[in-house]
Protein backbone atom coordinates (compact mmCIF):
# COMPACT_ATOMS: atom_id res chain seq x y z
CA UNK A 1 0.00 0.00 0.00
CA UNK A 2 3.04 2.35 0.74
CA UNK A 3 4.41 1.53 -2.56
CA UNK A 4 1.32 2.34 -4.63
CA UNK A 5 1.07 5.89 -2.32
CA UNK A 6 4.62 6.99 -3.69
CA UNK A 7 3.83 6.09 -7.23
CA UNK A 8 0.61 8.34 -7.28
CA UNK A 9 2.93 10.80 -5.53
CA UNK A 10 3.83 13.81 -7.49
CA UNK A 11 4.85 17.65 -7.78
CA UNK A 12 1.91 18.66 -9.86
CA UNK A 13 -1.58 17.55 -10.65
CA UNK A 14 -2.79 15.55 -13.45
CA UNK A 15 -5.67 14.03 -14.56
CA UNK A 16 -3.86 11.53 -17.22
CA UNK A 17 -3.02 9.02 -14.11
CA UNK A 18 -4.83 5.91 -14.89
CA UNK A 19 -4.96 3.32 -11.52
CA UNK A 20 -5.63 -0.41 -12.43
CA UNK A 21 -6.87 -2.20 -9.16
CA UNK A 22 -7.04 -6.28 -9.30
CA UNK A 23 -8.08 -8.17 -6.21
CA UNK A 24 -8.41 -11.67 -6.72
CA UNK A 25 -9.77 -12.42 -3.20
CA UNK A 26 -13.20 -10.62 -1.73
CA UNK A 27 -12.09 -7.29 -0.43
CA UNK A 28 -14.44 -7.68 2.93
CA UNK A 29 -11.89 -10.56 3.79
CA UNK A 30 -9.20 -7.56 3.64
CA UNK A 31 -10.38 -4.81 6.00
CA UNK A 32 -7.45 -2.63 5.39
CA UNK A 33 -7.73 -1.84 1.61
CA UNK A 34 -11.72 -1.64 2.08
CA UNK A 35 -10.67 2.75 2.71
CA UNK A 36 -8.56 2.80 -0.45
CA UNK A 37 -10.85 0.52 -3.03
CA UNK A 38 -13.88 2.99 -1.86
CA UNK A 39 -11.45 6.02 -2.64
CA UNK A 40 -10.52 5.01 -5.69
CA UNK A 41 -13.65 3.75 -7.00
CA UNK A 42 -15.49 6.90 -5.63
CA UNK A 43 -12.89 9.07 -8.57
CA UNK A 44 -14.94 10.64 -11.11
CA UNK A 45 -14.92 8.29 -13.93
CA UNK A 46 -13.85 5.57 -11.98
CA UNK A 47 -15.11 1.75 -12.95
CA UNK A 48 -15.34 -1.17 -11.48
CA UNK A 49 -15.68 -4.96 -13.21
CA UNK A 50 -16.27 -7.72 -10.96
CA UNK A 51 -15.41 -11.27 -12.29
CA UNK A 52 -17.32 -13.07 -10.62
CA UNK A 53 -16.30 -16.86 -10.00
CA UNK A 54 -17.08 -19.67 -12.52
CA UNK A 55 -20.85 -21.45 -12.46
CA UNK A 56 -20.79 -25.62 -12.03
CA UNK A 57 -20.48 -25.71 -16.18
CA UNK A 58 -17.52 -23.62 -16.19
CA UNK A 59 -16.05 -24.92 -13.24
CA UNK A 60 -16.20 -28.81 -14.71
CA UNK A 61 -14.41 -27.25 -17.67
CA UNK A 62 -11.46 -25.46 -15.70
CA UNK A 63 -11.06 -29.19 -14.21
CA UNK A 64 -10.84 -30.75 -17.59
CA UNK A 65 -8.56 -28.21 -18.64
CA UNK A 66 -5.59 -28.73 -16.29
CA UNK A 67 -5.96 -32.38 -15.16
CA UNK A 68 -3.05 -33.79 -17.12
CA UNK A 69 -2.98 -37.70 -15.75
CA UNK A 70 -5.35 -40.50 -16.42
CA UNK A 71 -8.09 -40.15 -13.84
CA UNK A 72 -8.37 -43.27 -11.84
CA UNK A 73 -11.31 -45.17 -11.68
CA UNK A 74 -14.19 -43.44 -9.54
CA UNK A 75 -13.05 -40.17 -10.08
CA UNK A 76 -16.18 -37.85 -11.15
CA UNK A 77 -14.99 -34.24 -12.05
CA UNK A 78 -19.02 -33.11 -12.09
CA UNK A 79 -19.17 -34.13 -8.54
CA UNK A 80 -15.34 -32.53 -7.78
CA UNK A 81 -17.23 -28.93 -9.20
CA UNK A 82 -20.33 -29.14 -7.37
CA UNK A 83 -18.31 -29.53 -4.49
CA UNK A 84 -16.06 -26.17 -5.03
CA UNK A 85 -18.98 -24.16 -5.48
CA UNK A 86 -17.49 -20.05 -5.29
CA UNK A 87 -13.70 -21.27 -5.63
CA UNK A 88 -11.90 -19.64 -8.19
CA UNK A 89 -10.35 -20.90 -11.73
CA UNK A 90 -6.77 -20.63 -9.76
CA UNK A 91 -7.87 -22.81 -7.00
CA UNK A 92 -9.24 -25.44 -9.21
CA UNK A 93 -5.49 -25.23 -11.28
CA UNK A 94 -4.22 -25.77 -7.85
CA UNK A 95 -6.23 -28.38 -6.62
CA UNK A 96 -5.48 -30.56 -10.00
CA UNK A 97 -1.69 -29.68 -9.67
CA UNK A 98 -1.55 -31.18 -6.08
CA UNK A 99 -3.25 -34.19 -6.91
CA UNK A 100 -0.74 -34.49 -9.49
CA UNK A 101 1.60 -34.57 -7.15
CA UNK A 102 -0.03 -36.89 -4.53
CA UNK A 103 -0.38 -39.30 -7.57
CA UNK A 104 3.65 -39.44 -8.47
CA UNK A 105 4.22 -40.07 -4.88
CA UNK A 106 1.89 -42.57 -4.64
CA UNK A 107 3.13 -44.30 -7.88
CA UNK A 108 0.02 -43.27 -9.77
CA UNK A 109 -2.58 -43.93 -7.09
CA UNK A 110 -4.62 -40.30 -6.25
CA UNK A 111 -4.85 -39.64 -2.79
CA UNK A 112 -5.84 -36.00 -2.11
CA UNK A 113 -8.21 -33.92 0.65
CA UNK A 114 -7.16 -30.56 0.06
CA UNK A 115 -9.28 -27.41 2.07
CA UNK A 116 -9.69 -24.58 0.37
CA UNK A 117 -10.80 -21.48 2.38
CA UNK A 118 -12.40 -18.18 1.07
CA UNK A 119 -14.19 -16.12 2.80
CA UNK A 120 -14.82 -18.73 5.60
CA UNK A 121 -15.81 -20.81 3.95
CA UNK A 122 -14.24 -24.58 3.06
CA UNK A 123 -13.96 -26.72 0.14
CA UNK A 124 -13.35 -30.22 1.08
CA UNK A 125 -12.18 -31.83 -2.11
CA UNK A 126 -11.94 -35.62 -2.35
CA UNK A 127 -10.22 -37.57 -5.09
CA UNK A 128 -10.19 -41.37 -4.75
CA UNK A 129 -9.49 -41.96 -1.21
CA UNK A 130 -12.17 -40.20 0.05
CA UNK A 131 -14.99 -40.08 -2.68
CA UNK A 132 -13.96 -43.08 -4.88
CA UNK A 133 -12.22 -46.36 -5.39
CA UNK A 134 -9.25 -47.15 -2.90
CA UNK A 135 -6.15 -47.42 -4.13
CA UNK A 136 -6.47 -51.12 -6.51
CA UNK A 137 -9.59 -51.10 -5.04
CA UNK A 138 -11.12 -52.91 -8.87
CA UNK A 139 -8.34 -55.22 -8.35
CA UNK A 140 -7.01 -54.79 -11.70
CA UNK A 141 -3.48 -54.63 -10.50
CA UNK A 142 -3.18 -58.48 -9.87
CA UNK A 143 -0.64 -61.17 -8.85
CA UNK A 144 2.09 -62.57 -10.83
CA UNK A 145 1.55 -65.81 -12.35
CA UNK A 146 4.18 -67.33 -10.51
CA UNK A 147 1.88 -66.48 -7.13
CA UNK A 148 -1.05 -68.07 -8.40
CA UNK A 149 -2.01 -71.75 -8.39
CA UNK A 150 -4.26 -71.81 -11.13
CA UNK A 151 -6.67 -69.28 -9.48
CA UNK A 152 -5.84 -69.51 -5.80
CA UNK A 153 -3.20 -66.66 -4.96
CA UNK A 154 -0.36 -68.10 -3.27
CA UNK A 155 1.43 -65.22 -1.82
CA UNK A 156 -1.17 -62.96 1.20
CA UNK A 157 0.98 -59.81 -0.78
CA UNK A 158 0.59 -61.00 -4.46
CA UNK A 159 -2.63 -58.48 -4.81
CA UNK A 160 -0.71 -54.90 -4.88
CA UNK A 161 -1.97 -52.48 -1.81
CA UNK A 162 -3.89 -55.65 -0.48
CA UNK A 163 -3.19 -58.64 2.39
CA UNK A 164 -4.83 -61.54 1.99
CA UNK A 165 -5.71 -64.83 4.65
CA UNK A 166 -7.14 -68.11 3.75
CA UNK A 167 -8.37 -69.47 0.17
CA UNK A 168 -8.43 -66.30 -2.18
CA UNK A 169 -9.26 -66.43 -5.63
CA UNK A 170 -8.00 -64.26 -7.98
CA UNK A 171 -10.69 -64.62 -11.04
CA UNK A 172 -11.24 -63.11 -14.49
CA UNK A 173 -14.14 -61.65 -16.37
CA UNK A 174 -15.30 -64.70 -18.62
CA UNK A 175 -14.17 -67.59 -15.89
CA UNK A 176 -16.22 -70.85 -16.15
CA UNK A 177 -17.29 -72.57 -13.26
CA UNK A 178 -19.16 -75.53 -14.35
CA UNK A 179 -21.83 -74.33 -16.25
CA UNK A 180 -22.11 -70.98 -14.82
CA UNK A 181 -20.17 -68.01 -16.40
CA UNK A 182 -18.68 -65.74 -13.66
CA UNK A 183 -19.18 -61.83 -15.48
CA UNK A 184 -17.21 -59.03 -13.38
CA UNK A 185 -19.38 -55.82 -13.61
CA UNK A 186 -16.29 -53.15 -13.92
CA UNK A 187 -13.41 -54.25 -15.51
CA UNK A 188 -11.67 -57.58 -15.87
CA UNK A 189 -10.92 -58.84 -12.19
CA UNK A 190 -12.54 -59.63 -9.17
CA UNK A 191 -11.57 -61.49 -5.87
CA UNK A 192 -13.68 -64.79 -4.77
CA UNK A 193 -13.49 -65.15 -0.77
CA UNK A 194 -13.27 -69.16 0.09
CA UNK A 195 -14.33 -70.20 3.84
CA UNK A 196 -13.13 -68.07 6.37
CA UNK A 197 -11.39 -65.75 3.71
CA UNK A 198 -10.91 -62.71 3.85
CA UNK A 199 -8.75 -59.32 2.17
CA UNK A 200 -8.03 -55.79 4.63
CA UNK A 201 -6.26 -52.76 3.44
CA UNK A 202 -5.26 -50.13 4.98
CA UNK A 203 -6.05 -46.15 3.80
CA UNK A 204 -5.55 -42.71 5.19
CA UNK A 205 -8.61 -41.11 6.37
CA UNK A 206 -9.44 -38.23 9.17
CA UNK A 207 -9.64 -39.18 12.54
CA UNK A 208 -14.14 -38.02 13.61
CA UNK A 209 -14.94 -38.52 10.22
CA UNK A 210 -17.81 -40.42 9.06
CA UNK A 211 -17.12 -42.66 6.28
CA UNK A 212 -18.94 -44.78 3.85
CA UNK A 213 -17.84 -48.02 2.54
CA UNK A 214 -19.29 -49.65 -0.64
CA UNK A 215 -18.63 -52.42 -2.79
CA UNK A 216 -20.31 -54.94 -5.47
CA UNK A 217 -20.48 -58.47 -4.58
CA UNK A 218 -21.88 -61.59 -6.12
CA UNK A 219 -22.85 -64.97 -4.97
CA UNK A 220 -21.23 -67.94 -6.97
CA UNK A 221 -22.75 -70.54 -5.04
CA UNK A 222 -26.31 -72.12 -3.72
CA UNK A 223 -25.87 -71.61 -0.31
CA UNK A 224 -26.85 -68.88 1.78
CA UNK A 225 -23.74 -66.41 2.17
CA UNK A 226 -22.83 -63.18 4.23
CA UNK A 227 -19.98 -61.16 4.64
CA UNK A 228 -18.30 -59.57 7.57
CA UNK A 229 -17.55 -55.79 7.56
CA UNK A 230 -15.10 -54.50 9.54
CA UNK A 231 -12.74 -51.13 10.30
CA UNK A 232 -9.92 -50.92 12.87
CA UNK A 233 -8.60 -49.43 15.09
CA UNK A 234 -12.19 -49.28 17.23
CA UNK A 235 -12.99 -48.72 21.15
CA UNK A 236 -16.21 -51.01 21.18
CA UNK A 237 -14.99 -54.51 20.28
CA UNK A 238 -16.62 -56.88 17.83
CA UNK A 239 -18.21 -53.81 16.08
CA UNK A 240 -18.30 -54.99 12.94
CA UNK A 241 -21.13 -55.35 10.11
CA UNK A 242 -22.73 -58.60 8.72
CA UNK A 243 -24.31 -58.05 4.87
CA UNK A 244 -26.51 -60.76 4.19
CA UNK A 245 -26.24 -61.80 0.83
CA UNK A 246 -29.03 -64.76 0.31
CA UNK A 247 -31.69 -62.22 -1.72
CA UNK A 248 -30.44 -60.70 -5.53
CA UNK A 249 -31.51 -57.41 -6.03
CA UNK A 250 -30.16 -57.21 -9.26
CA UNK A 251 -31.29 -59.41 -12.30
CA UNK A 252 -27.67 -59.69 -13.21
CA UNK A 253 -26.20 -61.37 -10.15
CA UNK A 254 -24.44 -58.51 -9.00
CA UNK A 255 -25.02 -55.78 -6.23
CA UNK A 256 -23.52 -53.22 -4.55
CA UNK A 257 -23.88 -53.12 -0.55
CA UNK A 258 -22.85 -50.56 1.63
CA UNK A 259 -21.78 -49.67 5.15
CA UNK A 260 -20.60 -46.84 7.33
CA UNK A 261 -18.31 -46.26 9.86
CA UNK A 262 -16.74 -43.25 12.32
CA UNK A 263 -13.17 -43.27 11.93
CA UNK A 264 -11.00 -43.03 15.12
CA UNK A 265 -7.65 -42.82 13.80
CA UNK A 266 -6.14 -40.91 10.99
CA UNK A 267 -5.28 -44.87 9.46
CA UNK A 268 -7.49 -47.38 9.64
CA UNK A 269 -7.77 -51.03 8.39
CA UNK A 270 -10.68 -52.18 6.17
CA UNK A 271 -11.74 -55.63 6.09
CA UNK A 272 -13.91 -58.10 4.49
CA UNK A 273 -14.43 -61.29 5.53
CA UNK A 274 -16.43 -64.28 4.68
CA UNK A 275 -17.09 -66.28 7.78
CA UNK A 276 -19.33 -69.32 5.92
CA UNK A 277 -18.53 -72.83 6.78
CA UNK A 278 -19.39 -74.63 3.44
CA UNK A 279 -18.51 -77.90 2.24
CA UNK A 280 -16.76 -76.74 -1.22
CA UNK A 281 -13.95 -74.11 0.78
CA UNK A 282 -13.62 -72.34 -2.75
CA UNK A 283 -17.60 -71.60 -2.64
CA UNK A 284 -17.94 -68.07 -1.91
CA UNK A 285 -18.66 -64.81 -3.11
CA UNK A 286 -17.52 -62.23 -5.59
CA UNK A 287 -15.86 -59.17 -4.34
CA UNK A 288 -14.95 -55.85 -6.59
CA UNK A 289 -14.85 -52.29 -6.62
CA UNK A 290 -14.08 -51.27 -3.29
CA UNK A 291 -14.76 -47.89 -2.59
CA UNK A 292 -14.87 -45.23 0.06
CA UNK A 293 -16.76 -41.74 0.53
CA UNK A 294 -16.61 -39.31 3.65
CA UNK A 295 -19.83 -37.79 4.84
CA UNK A 296 -20.64 -34.20 6.43
CA UNK A 297 -23.05 -34.15 9.19
CA UNK A 298 -26.32 -33.59 8.00
CA UNK A 299 -28.01 -30.42 9.32
CA UNK A 300 -31.45 -29.66 9.57
CA UNK A 301 -33.04 -26.92 7.75
CA UNK A 302 -36.10 -25.06 6.67
CA UNK A 303 -38.17 -25.44 9.60
CA UNK A 304 -37.60 -29.57 8.96
CA UNK A 305 -36.95 -31.42 11.83
CA UNK A 306 -35.68 -34.63 10.18
CA UNK A 307 -31.69 -34.51 9.20
CA UNK A 308 -31.00 -35.33 5.70
CA UNK A 309 -34.72 -35.48 4.58
CA UNK A 310 -33.52 -34.78 1.16
CA UNK A 311 -31.29 -38.38 1.19
CA UNK A 312 -28.15 -36.28 -0.36
CA UNK A 313 -25.83 -37.81 2.07
CA UNK A 314 -24.97 -41.48 1.64
CA UNK A 315 -23.55 -44.25 0.33
CA UNK A 316 -21.24 -43.71 -2.71
CA UNK A 317 -22.99 -44.85 -5.32
CA UNK A 318 -20.22 -46.46 -8.43
CA UNK A 319 -20.63 -44.29 -11.70
CA UNK A 320 -20.69 -47.49 -14.32
CA UNK A 321 -23.31 -49.38 -12.36
CA UNK A 322 -26.76 -49.06 -13.31
CA UNK A 323 -28.35 -50.44 -9.76
CA UNK A 324 -27.34 -47.77 -7.27
CA UNK A 325 -26.26 -48.91 -3.71
CA UNK A 326 -27.93 -51.40 -1.45
CA UNK A 327 -28.12 -50.45 2.60
CA UNK A 328 -28.00 -53.24 4.46
CA UNK A 329 -31.02 -54.57 7.26
CA UNK A 330 -30.86 -54.70 10.86
CA UNK A 331 -28.52 -51.58 10.51
CA UNK A 332 -28.63 -48.65 13.58
CA UNK A 333 -27.63 -45.54 13.04
CA UNK A 334 -24.18 -45.17 14.44
CA UNK A 335 -23.45 -47.78 11.04
CA UNK A 336 -26.52 -46.16 8.54
CA UNK A 337 -24.79 -45.09 5.59
CA UNK A 338 -27.96 -42.75 4.72
CA UNK A 339 -26.85 -40.45 7.65
CA UNK A 340 -29.85 -39.97 10.42
CA UNK A 341 -31.52 -42.83 9.50
CA UNK A 342 -32.28 -46.42 10.60
CA UNK A 343 -32.83 -49.92 8.40
CA UNK A 344 -35.53 -51.37 10.50
CA UNK A 345 -36.71 -54.66 8.52
CA UNK A 346 -35.16 -58.04 7.19
CA UNK A 347 -34.00 -56.45 3.72
CA UNK A 348 -32.13 -54.20 2.33
CA UNK A 349 -33.32 -50.45 1.19
CA UNK A 350 -31.93 -49.40 -2.68
CA UNK A 351 -30.15 -46.17 -2.19
CA UNK A 352 -30.30 -44.22 -6.15
CA UNK A 353 -28.79 -41.65 -7.94
CA UNK A 354 -30.84 -39.61 -10.55
CA UNK A 355 -27.45 -40.59 -12.74
CA UNK A 356 -29.33 -43.57 -13.68
CA UNK A 357 -32.79 -42.94 -12.00
CA UNK A 358 -35.42 -40.75 -11.42
CA UNK A 359 -35.59 -39.27 -8.62
CA UNK A 360 -38.85 -36.87 -7.37
CA UNK A 361 -36.02 -33.81 -5.77
CA UNK A 362 -32.60 -33.60 -5.94
CA UNK A 363 -30.37 -35.89 -6.94
CA UNK A 364 -30.89 -38.86 -4.44
CA UNK A 365 -33.84 -41.03 -3.17
CA UNK A 366 -34.64 -44.16 -1.32
CA UNK A 367 -36.23 -47.09 -3.36
CA UNK A 368 -38.37 -49.45 -1.02
CA UNK A 369 -37.28 -53.03 -2.86
CA UNK A 370 -38.48 -55.91 -0.34
CA UNK A 371 -42.31 -55.03 0.33
CA UNK A 372 -43.34 -55.30 4.11
CA UNK A 373 -39.43 -56.50 4.99
CA UNK A 374 -37.53 -53.08 3.65
CA UNK A 375 -38.20 -49.96 5.92
CA UNK A 376 -36.63 -46.73 6.86
CA UNK A 377 -36.86 -44.75 9.66
CA UNK A 378 -36.15 -41.98 12.10
CA UNK A 379 -36.62 -40.76 15.61
CA UNK A 380 -37.27 -37.07 16.00
CA UNK A 381 -37.84 -35.08 19.13
CA UNK A 382 -41.11 -33.75 19.80
CA UNK A 383 -44.02 -32.37 22.03
CA UNK A 384 -46.75 -34.21 23.41
CA UNK A 385 -50.28 -32.86 22.15
CA UNK A 386 -48.07 -30.46 19.70
CA UNK A 387 -49.35 -31.13 16.17
CA UNK A 388 -47.03 -31.89 13.26
CA UNK A 389 -47.51 -32.05 9.08
CA UNK A 390 -45.31 -34.71 7.81
CA UNK A 391 -44.82 -33.97 3.72
CA UNK A 392 -43.27 -36.43 1.17
CA UNK A 393 -42.51 -37.35 -1.95
CA UNK A 394 -43.70 -41.09 -3.56
CA UNK A 395 -42.98 -41.94 -7.12
CA UNK A 396 -41.07 -44.63 -9.55
CA UNK A 397 -37.69 -44.29 -10.42
CA UNK A 398 -37.85 -45.04 -13.99
CA UNK A 399 -36.87 -48.50 -14.27
CA UNK A 400 -40.03 -50.21 -15.75
CA UNK A 401 -41.19 -51.05 -12.39
CA UNK A 402 -44.78 -50.99 -12.89
CA UNK A 403 -48.29 -51.55 -10.81
CA UNK A 404 -50.14 -50.34 -8.23
CA UNK A 405 -48.03 -49.32 -5.59
CA UNK A 406 -48.92 -48.38 -1.59
CA UNK A 407 -46.06 -46.31 0.82
CA UNK A 408 -47.05 -46.83 4.55
CA UNK A 409 -46.42 -44.17 6.40
CA UNK A 410 -46.58 -44.03 10.36
CA UNK A 411 -45.26 -41.15 12.95
CA UNK A 412 -45.79 -42.82 16.01
CA UNK A 413 -49.41 -44.32 16.45
CA UNK A 414 -50.73 -42.77 13.76
CA UNK A 415 -50.42 -44.81 10.12
CA UNK A 416 -51.44 -43.28 6.91
CA UNK A 417 -51.63 -45.67 3.48
CA UNK A 418 -50.84 -43.81 0.13
CA UNK A 419 -51.46 -45.19 -3.00
CA UNK A 420 -49.00 -44.27 -6.15
CA UNK A 421 -49.80 -45.86 -9.98
CA UNK A 422 -46.92 -46.60 -11.42
CA UNK A 423 -46.13 -46.81 -15.09
CA UNK A 424 -42.50 -47.06 -14.69
CA UNK A 425 -41.65 -43.74 -16.28
CA UNK A 426 -40.60 -41.58 -13.54
CA UNK A 427 -43.38 -40.15 -12.33
CA UNK A 428 -44.12 -38.65 -8.00
CA UNK A 429 -47.06 -36.98 -5.83
CA UNK A 430 -46.36 -35.36 -2.85
CA UNK A 431 -47.73 -36.44 0.54
CA UNK A 432 -48.83 -34.84 3.70
CA UNK A 433 -49.44 -36.67 7.27
CA UNK A 434 -50.95 -34.53 10.01
CA UNK A 435 -50.53 -36.29 13.31
CA UNK A 436 -50.66 -35.33 17.36
CA UNK A 437 -47.11 -36.09 19.17
CA UNK A 438 -47.91 -38.29 22.02
CA UNK A 439 -44.32 -38.78 22.87
CA UNK A 440 -41.02 -36.49 23.93
CA UNK A 441 -39.87 -38.76 20.27
CA UNK A 442 -41.74 -40.19 17.64
CA UNK A 443 -40.80 -42.49 15.15
CA UNK A 444 -40.84 -41.82 11.63
CA UNK A 445 -41.23 -44.98 9.02
CA UNK A 446 -41.54 -45.79 5.41
CA UNK A 447 -42.30 -49.25 4.13
CA UNK A 448 -44.04 -50.40 0.84
CA UNK A 449 -47.34 -52.57 1.70
CA UNK A 450 -46.40 -54.78 -1.85
CA UNK A 451 -43.69 -56.79 -3.43
CA UNK A 452 -42.90 -55.57 -7.04
CA UNK A 453 -40.83 -57.53 -9.58
CA UNK A 454 -39.71 -55.89 -13.00
CA UNK A 455 -40.04 -58.44 -15.75
CA UNK A 456 -36.33 -58.79 -15.85
CA UNK A 457 -36.90 -60.81 -12.27
CA UNK A 458 -35.04 -58.10 -10.04
CA UNK A 459 -37.10 -56.56 -7.00
CA UNK A 460 -38.34 -53.13 -6.89
CA UNK A 461 -40.41 -50.51 -5.10
CA UNK A 462 -41.61 -47.38 -4.73
CA UNK A 463 -39.65 -44.14 -4.35
CA UNK A 464 -39.44 -41.81 -1.13
CA UNK A 465 -37.83 -38.31 -1.28
CA UNK A 466 -37.81 -34.89 0.16
CA UNK A 467 -39.26 -35.89 3.45
CA UNK A 468 -39.88 -32.80 5.90
CA UNK A 469 -41.14 -32.91 9.64
CA UNK A 470 -42.71 -29.04 10.60
CA UNK A 471 -44.17 -27.85 13.52
CA UNK A 472 -47.63 -26.45 12.88
CA UNK A 473 -47.45 -23.51 15.53
CA UNK A 474 -51.84 -23.00 15.04
CA UNK A 475 -53.08 -26.31 13.91
CA UNK A 476 -56.51 -24.08 13.57
CA UNK A 477 -55.32 -21.99 11.20
CA UNK A 478 -53.86 -24.04 8.54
Amino acid sequence: MLELLNQLDGFEASNKIKVFCIFFYPVGNYPELTFWIKLFIGLEGSTEIELPNPNEESRQDILKIHRKMNLMGGIDLKKIAEKMNGASGAEFKAVCTGAGMFALRERGFMSLRKTLRWQSRSFHIAFSLFDGLLPNGNFELGPKASQLKGTKVMDPHAIPKWELSGFVEYIKSGHKQGDMLLVVPEGAHAVRLGDEASIKTRVKVKNGMFYSLSFSASRTCAQEERLNVSVSPKSEPKDWGMLPMQTMYSSDGWDSYSWGFLAESDEIEIVIHNPGMEKDKACGPLIDSVALKALNTPKRSGGNMLKNGNFEEGPYIFPNTSWGALIPPNIEDDHSPLLGWMIESLKAVKYIDSDHFTVPEGKRAVELVAGRESALAQVVKTLPRKTYDLFFSIGDSKNSCEGSMVVEASAGKIIGQFPYESKGNGGFKRIKLRFVAVSPRTRIRFLSTFYHMKTDGSLCGPVIDDVKLISIRYPQRV
